[in-house]
């Protein structure tokens, strides 16, 4: 959040949006309250960055959020469901989501005839070309934690990421980002800005099925000098590398990839047992968190 703050005061951007997910509760917790002003304190920082350069901050709910009511006591700048404003001649719509995502394609359904020059939604249900009817420029999506380009052959579109990617149920691990981006004479452009000094997060396990040791969480760059002899997988950031799978090689391949990134956050898969989150400098340091960790990253297909 601090990068965010300020990269908004270097480059006084028109706009900031927030796709959704400002807190992490779940509409109707008894317990939304009691975190709802640790997530304003923490979010602080962006609307004092904000308010000194005049960039005005267009918030929606996502299904992590509390309802309504208790959002916008909190962050007022959030739109309703369904709602869209007017800001300088610009029209912008949101599109949020209750909790569990309902309702969503009727309320897309009301705009029938609205124009707006950005949309603002949590969901990945309701396609890309579909807005292009409504004159949009650009649309921002929220819920999928993962970078993931949406573009249509007519509209720009993109899920910029999530602040904390260890969170995912599986205990999957994406590079944190955020995205910036202009319109002008009706061109759009947007650019992918990874986080440079957030923890980033990384999920290692042994496969049972395949028989080997997978790290995800592994960009393009640090393959070239820390992975040069694994073999690489499905994307820029998956890559695995054969062994026996013996307790004791888990142990070894994890102490010698974690020596790699101290700094960094650690997770396993999803198991019976739950998964385990830890930085990588305390299971170098702690004999039984290494084997704690290296209990829960076997992952059995299917099984997770």
């Amino acid at each position: 959040l601090d990068e965010i703050a300020a990269f908004i005061r270097k480059h006084r951007p028109d706009f900031l949006f927030v796709t959704g997910d400002l807190t992490e509760v779940h509409g109707g917790d008894p317990f939304a309250c009691d975190v709802m002003p640790y997530s304003r304190e923490l979010f602080s920082r962006v609307v004092n960055a904000c308010e000194s350069t005049g960039t005005h901050i267009v918030a929606i709910p996502g299904d992590h959020d509390p309802e309504m009511a208790v959002l916008k006591e909190y962050f007022p700048f959030t739109l309703d469901i369904g709602e869209i404003v007017s800001i300088d001649n610009i029209r912008i719509g949101g599109l949020g989501v209750r909790p569990r995502q309902e309702g969503l394609t009727e309320d897309f359904d009301r705009w029938r005839g609205e124009k707006t020059d950005f949309v603002l939604i949590h969901s990945d249900r309701i396609s890309t070309s579909r807005f292009a009817a409504l004159g949009a420029q650009y649309v921002a999506r929220g819920h999928f934690h993962k970078w993931e380009d949406r573009s249509s052959q007519s509209l720009k579109s993109l899920h910029p990421g999530h602040l904390y990617t260890y969170w995912d149920g599986p205990g999957k691990a994406y590079p944190t980002c955020f995205a910036s981006g202009f319109v002008k004479n009706g061109e759009c452009d947007v650019k992918r800005h990874l986080f440079r000094n957030a923890p980033r997060s990384r999920r290692f396990y042994w496969d049972v099925d395949t028989a080997r040791f997978w790290l995800d969480g592994v960009l393009e760059d640090e393959h070239q000098t820390s992975f040069q002899d694994w073999e690489k997988c499905e994307n820029s950031f998956w890559f695995n590398i054969s062994r026996k799978g013996k307790q004791s090689d888990t142990e070894s391949m994890l102490l010698h990839v974690a020596s790699l990134y101290p700094e960094d956050i650690f997770v396993t898969p999803a198991v019976k047992e739950g998964r385990r989150v830890h930085y990588a400098k305390d299971i170098l340091k702690d004999q039984g968190l290494l084997r704690e960790f290296v209990r829960c990253s076997v992952r059995h297909p299917g099984k997770q």
